[in-house]
């Protein structure tokens, strides 16, 4: 059994990161604000649009990878899948931005089926390519690496999507379509080329060709995952990541309104968070190959801790601003990279412990736990911002802006203790 990966089949399965990310951020960055002050939708319409996406694409996962596990013998490889799906999915990508353009008149509903149809597409190439991180190999530092490798793609997409975005902007209230019909477009086209080449360029495990595919239902499946004890404390520790953690990121523009002056310094917070997301990829790469991932982990959240403990004590400046952000960024690149690189661990032990492997659905269910939590993320920042008097029309709070201090960092850093102590149980657990 393959257990190391050589440079360009890394490269070709983790490229498949900045694909993803290419679509994924650029609805996350652009299509509320296309859909509000392009097509002129009233802001409640296009945010249910959104919204019930997104409570589809959490329904869909965990049965997209049920399907796919049960069904495993008939659909083939994951790479197969791909290539299926990724032509797909680039078009119905296309299609959120072009139909409700072509068809004003109705623009939101055409927006929602769109928006729909296209988080179906788009599971039907991320849980594939996210479960070929258990097939593709069995070693647990491998798959560390694997999703080192993955980590700086995504980095690489959101970079990417920020600086695209500025032509995307330039198109607002203009006739000519062309801007934004070419900017659509490219990042289809270039999915899908990123896509097929990961497909090809990724190894074929003797995994999937040596074992049977068990009929178990979704139900007797789930029973399975929650037997795994590992799993059931790895979810929490996604699920606290997702929800507590990413107060701090959510508060960015209103820390950078009230306490710095100016909305627009947020847009220099968060290239210094990138430049630390990156220097810590490179440091992962290293730990990866001396250090167990649980580990790493607790490493990664204490460190998380820190920096928002020296952001709270520190005096308000953009300097020290930056510095936080840069290390919170090193930080929670390590967390979110490690929470991923350990779902594949909990797949082989639920396999041990059953008898039966459940790759796709264990897949689909750690992605429905990040997204509901990461939505509930925003709706606890939303009701934080309520408490303390927050107001657009004002200049700042209507409560001395240190409540606002006090919510970026007591909120993330109790996330970060809570999962270091998840982490040491799960640790004696893996033992």
């Amino acid at each position: 059994m393959r257990a190391r990966l050589n440079l360009p089949q890394r490269i070709g399965y983790a490229s498949g990161n900045l694909g993803k990310n290419l679509q994924w951020k650029t609805v996350d960055f652009l299509y509320l604000y296309f859909l509000t002050d392009f097509l002129m939708l009233d802001p409640w319409l296009a945010g249910f649009a959104i919204f019930a996406s997104l409570v589809w694409d959490g329904i869909a996962g965990p049965l997209i990878g049920y399907l796919i596990d049960r069904y495993r013998d008939m659909l083939g490889s994951y790479q197969r899948m791909i290539l299926i799906s990724a032509p797909i999915c680039a078009a119905l990508f296309c299609l959120i931005f072009i139909m409700p353009l072509l068809l004003p008149g109705s623009a939101f509903i055409w927006a929602l089926i769109a928006s729909l149809l296209f988080r179906t597409g788009f599971a039907l190439v991320d849980i594939p390519h996210n479960a070929l991180l258990a097939e593709v190999t069995r070693d647990p530092t491998e798959r560390g690496t694997l999703t080192v490798y993955r980590s700086f793609f995504s980095a690489m997409a959101g970079i990417a999507v920020s600086i695209a975005g500025v032509a995307f902007f330039k198109s607002q209230h203009e006739t000519n379509l062309g801007g934004i019909f070419g900017f659509v477009a490219l990042v289809g086209l270039i999915y899908l080329v990123v896509m097929i080449s990961t497909a090809l360029a990724t190894p074929k495990s003797p995994i999937s060709a040596s074992r049977i595919i068990g009929r178990t239902s979704l139900i007797d499946a789930s029973r399975q995952l929650i037997f795994n004890r590992v799993l059931v404390v790895l979810l929490a520790v996604c699920a606290i990541s997702a929800l507590l953690i990413p107060v701090y990121f959510n508060l960015t523009v209103y820390f950078a309104k009230s306490w710095l002056g100016n909305p627009k310094s947020s847009t220099q917070l968060l290239l210094w968070y990138t430049a630390g997301q990156i220097t810590s990829i490179f440091i992962l790469n290293l730990a990866v190959k001396h250090l167990s991932k649980c580990v790493i982990a607790i490493v990664a959240n204490a460190l998380f801790a820190t920096s928002i403990f020296f952001f709270a004590l520190a005096p308000i400046s953009l300097v020290t601003a930056a510095i936080c952000f840069a290390l919170v960024g090193f930080a929670y690149t390590g967390i979110n990279t490690m929470n991923w690189a350990l779902i594949p661990d909990s797949i082989d032990r639920t396999e041990l412990l059953t008898g039966e492997r459940h790759e796709a659905l264990t897949i689909g269910v750690f992605l429905l736990i990040f997204k509901v939590f990461a939505g509930a993320s925003l709706a606890l920042t939303g009701i934080a911002l309520t408490v303390i008097g927050y107001s657009s029309e004002s200049t700042g709070l209507a409560e001395p802006p240190e409540s606002l201090i006090h919510i970026m960092t007591v909120v993330p850093m109790l996330g970060a203790l809570i999962n270091m102590l998840l982490l040491r149980n799960l640790r004696r657990r893996w033992k």
